[in-house]
């Protein structure tokens, strides 16, 4: 099953690096107008709270520039899980997070798939 999986993700690995190759750079157009400068709105002072950070862990890779990068991680993470030998329900699922993880990475969501990412690594370490 595991075995389907990093086939699968060794192909689109493979697939996408040939798709971002050929893909022609944009032809410049013409150059902008001088922006015009305006005055921003007056807005009333709002407090804000910071924002929730997702628990960082070391072996996590934190930052992932390309949706090649992305698809190794997920084909790594792939191999370890298929090494640790778990149950067929783990392997469910760990299989049903590296498809969505794939599919982050295919829509360049990178910081969604390493968040998936570290949900299957604490899967496969917690068995």
């Amino acid at each position: 099953m595991l075995n389907k999986i990093i086939a699968a993700a060794a192909l689109s690995l493979t697939l996408t690096g040939v798709a971002i190759a050929q893909t022609a750079a944009p032809a410049p157009s013409a150059p902008a107008a001088a922006p015009v400068a305006q005055a921003p709105a007056p807005q009333a002072p709002v407090a804000q709270a910071p924002a929730p950070q997702a628990p960082a862990t070391a072996a996590a890779p934190s930052a992932v520039a390309n949706a090649d990068d992305c698809l190794k991680n997920a084909f790594e993470i792939a191999q370890k899980a298929e090494e640790k030998k778990l149950s067929n329900t783990d392997l469910d699922k760990i299989e049903e997070l590296l498809t969505t993880m794939e599919g982050h990475c295919d829509a360049n969501r990178f910081k969604e798939a390493m968040v998936v990412h570290t949900d299957i690594k604490s899967l496969i370490e917690t068995k």
